[in-house]
């Protein structure tokens, strides 16, 4: 059948044709498709920013729920780039996404059961963001040699 083809001087003078309007119809549909994608995937992260948060959240309730002093839980966080989980006030979690200058926040305030504090000992400043991957550290009570980032549940 292939052969018909090359040898007939009909399709071959047509096939150049059938190529072209093949190609802009491919081109055309990935103009429509792939912003549709883009925005799917916008989506997919700022689910996974909020489950990531809520996930924290269940953590720091564990923690204050068990109410021992010396209560330690690592919660490893898997946030997408440009996301972070914002502590506000220490009582509630707001995952945001970077967008420029300002942040973009995915969802209502996620409210703690107790009060919280949070900071990186590693550079002794205070922070009240968690942002990419990285391992957090929940405890009830401040620990005696605190390293990395850490959470406190105060009560």
């Amino acid at each position: 059948m292939a052969s018909d083809i090359l040898s007939s001087k009909k399709g071959m003078q047509s096939a150049p044709f059938f190529l072209i309007v093949s190609s802009l119809i491919m081109l055309f549909t990935m103009g429509i498709l792939f912003p549709s994608f883009q925005n799917w995937l916008i989506q997919l992260n700022d689910n996974m920013a909020i489950k990531e948060a809520l996930k924290l959240r269940n953590s720091l309730n564990e923690i204050h729920e068990m109410g021992d002093i010396g209560s330690v839980e690592k919660v490893v966080m898997n946030l997408p780039p440009g996301y972070c989980i914002d502590i506000q006030d220490g009582k509630k979690l707001r995952p945001y996404r970077l967008t420029g200058t300002a942040p973009e926040y995915l969802s209502e305030d996620i409210v703690l059961n107790s009060k919280v504090e949070s900071n990186i000992n590693s550079d002794g400043e205070q922070a009240n963001e968690v942002c990419g991957d990285m391992i957090v550290e929940v405890s009830y009570g401040k620990p005696q040699t605190p390293k990395g980032f850490q959470i406190y549940v105060t009560g």
